[in-house]
C-alpha cells in the first residue's frame, strides 16, 4: 500500500529520469513556503562528492509534484557528481485513490510521520494527509514500536478515524482495569484486539494472554455495546456472561452476586431482575408460610457510558437508588399456604392475565391488563363459585354488556355500557396483590 521509493534524478527546475524507468515522468522539486504548506514531502540526500545547487539547500523539506511510476527500492540510473545528481527517497504513497462521501475518487498524497525515542529508533510511524479543510490527519497506516523496537500498536486511519482491525499490547493491570478479575493462571502481555467502523467500535473487542487463552470477548454495534459479553478465566470457564442492547444490559446473563457464586439471572433495559420473597410472622411450633413471591427489576452498575479501547478504559452510569419496580410474575398466598392471587407486570405496569381466589381455592377474578389498564373480558364469582358478573373493558372503559347475578344464579342487573355502582364495588378487589 504504502511505500518507501529510491530514484536517481538531475536537478533542475523540471527534470527527468534516465531512460529504462518504467515511465518517464517529469519531476519538478521547489522548496516549500509557509505560505503553501506542501501535501507531500521527500527527503533529499546528497551523494558523496556531489553537491547539491542553491535553490535545493533552501529548504530540504521539499515538495513533489508529479507522480513517480517505478517498482519498489528500484534505482534508475547512477548519480553522478559533476552533473549534481542526488538521491531522493520518497517517503510517500505518492498517488492514492480514496472515495468521498459523494462517491467521487479524488488522486490524495500521503506522508510519513516518524516520531522517535531519544535513541533515536522509531516510537510512532504513521501516515498523515490534508483533510478538508487543509489540516494534516492520520490517514492509513499506523504503528507504534516499544524502545526495543517491537510492535506494540497497530491498524489503519481513514481521514483521522479508526479503520478495520487493530490491535496493541496491554500488561495485568490494564487488563485487570478492564474485567475487574485476572487470575493467576494467564500469562503477560495480553493482547486486545478491535474492529472499528468510521471511528466506532463495531465488531468484537478481545483480549488474551500471551498463551491465546481468551480472557474477554465484547461485542459492539455503532460504538455501543451490544450482543453478549462475556468474561472468562484462565481454565476458559465463563465467570460473566452479560446480553447488551446498546451499552444497556439487556436479556439473558450469568453474574457474580454477592449472595453466592455465577447465578443466571435477566436484565430488562438496564435493570437486574431480582426475585423477592416475602413471608408470613414465624409462629413457634409452626413452619413458616410464605406470603409472597414477586420478580422486581433492581438498579445495576453494568450499564455503559463509554468504551474506550485506546485507554483501556469502561465507564459505568452510577447505580441509581430507586425503588424496586415490579416486572414478571407475582404471585401471594393465604396464611393456609393457598394460592391468593397472580399477576404479571411489564416495567412496574400491569400487563397480561391477572387471576384471584378465594382461600377455599374457588376462583374470586379474573381479568386482564393492557398498558396499565383493564381491557377485554373480566369475570366475577361468588365464594360458593356461582359467577356474580361479567363485562369488557376497554383500556380501563366499561363497555358492550355488563351483568350481575346474586349467589342462587338469579340476574341482578344487566346493562349497556355503564353500570351501577355495585360493579363498582366489585371491583376494589381486583387489586389486592397491590397491597404488599
Amino acid at each position: 500500500m504504502l511505500a518507501r521509493k529510491q530514484i536517481i534524478v538531475f536537478l533542475s527546475l523540471t527534470v527527468t529520469p534516465f531512460a529504462g524507468s518504467i515511465a518517464q515522468l517529469p519531476l519538478t522539486i521547489r522548496p516549500v513556503k509557509a505560505s503553501n504548506p506542501s501535501p507531500a514531502r521527500v527527503k533529499l540526500e546528497e551523494p558523496a562528492g556531489a553537491r547539491i545547487p542553491k535553490l535545493a539547500k533552501e529548504s530540504m523539506e521539499t515538495e513533489l509534484l508529479a507522480p513517480i511510476s517505478i517498482e519498489e527500492s528500484e534505482s534508475i540510473g547512477e548519480s553522478d557528481p559533476n552533473l549534481g545528481g542526488f538521491s531522493v527517497i520518497v517517503e510517500e504513497d505518492t498517488e492514492s485513490s480514496d472515495e468521498t462521501e459523494s462517491g467521487t475518487t479524488t488522486n490524495l498524497k500521503t506522508e510519513m510521520v516518524v516520531q522517535r525515542f531519544a535513541n533515536g529508533k522509531p516510537q510512532v510511524e504513521r501516515w498523515v494527509s490534508e483533510d478538508e479543510f487543509g489540516d494534516f490527519v492520520n490517514h492509513g497506516k499506523y504503528t507504534e514500536y516499544d524502545p526495543s523496537g517491537k510492535v506494540v500498536a497497530s491498524g489503519e486511519y481513514y481521514f483521522g478515524k479508526q479503520q478495520g482491525g487493530w490491535t496493541k499490547t496491554i500488561s495485568a493491570s490494564q487488563a485487570h482495569q478492564l474485567t475487574g478479575a485476572v487470575d493467576k493462571g494467564f500469562g503477560e502481555p495480553f493482547s486486545s484486539s478491535a474492529n472499528f467502523d468510521k471511528g466506532m467500535l463495531n465488531g468484537d473487542w478481545t483480549v488474551s494472554d500471551a498463551r491465546g487463552k481468551l480472557l474477554l470477548v465484547w461485542s459492539f454495534e455503532n460504538g455501543k455495546r451490544h450482543g453478549n459479553s462475556t468474561v472468562f478465566n484462565s481454565k476458559g470457564e465463563v465467570i460473566q456472561s452479560i446480553t447488551y442492547d446498546h451499552d444497556l444490559a439487556d436479556g439473558p446473563a450469568k453474574v457474580n452476586l454477592k449472595e453466592g457464586g455465577l447465578t443466571e439471572t435477566n436484565f430488562s433495559k438496564g435493570m437486574l431482575l431480582h426475585k423477592n420473597d416475602k413471608w408470613y410472622p414465624a409462629q413457634k411450633g409452626k413452619q413458616r408460610v410464605l406470603r409472597l413471591q414477586e420478580n422486581v427489576l433492581v438498579p445495576a452498575h453494568l450499564n455503559l457510558v463509554a468504551s474506550d479501547w485506546n485507554n483501556n478504559q469502561v465507564t459505568f452510569t452510577n447505580r441509581d437508588e430507586t425503588e424496586p419496580v415490579r416486572h414478571g410474575v407475582v404471585v401471594s398466598y393465604y396464611s393456609n399456604g393457598q394460592r391468593e392471587s397472580e399477576s404479571h407486570y411489564d416495567q412496574g405496569k400491569r400487563s397480561g392475565q391477572f387471576s384471584w381466589w378465594y382461600s377455599n381455592g374457588q376462583p374470586k377474578i379474573t381479568g386482564a391488563y393492557q398498558d396499565d389498564s383493564e381491557h377485554g373480558e373480566w369475570t366475577w364469582w361468588h365464594e360458593n363459585g356461582m359467577k356474580q358478573a361479567s363485562g369488557i373493558y376497554a383500556f380501563g372503559v366499561r363497555t358492550n354488556e355488563w351483568s350481575i347475578w346474586n349467589a342462587e344464579g338469579r340476574l341482578v342487573q344487566r346493562t349497556i355500557a355503564g353500570v351501577d355502582t355495585q360493579i363498582a364495588e366489585l371491583e376494589e378487589s381486583e387489586d389486592d396483590t397491590n397491597r404488599y
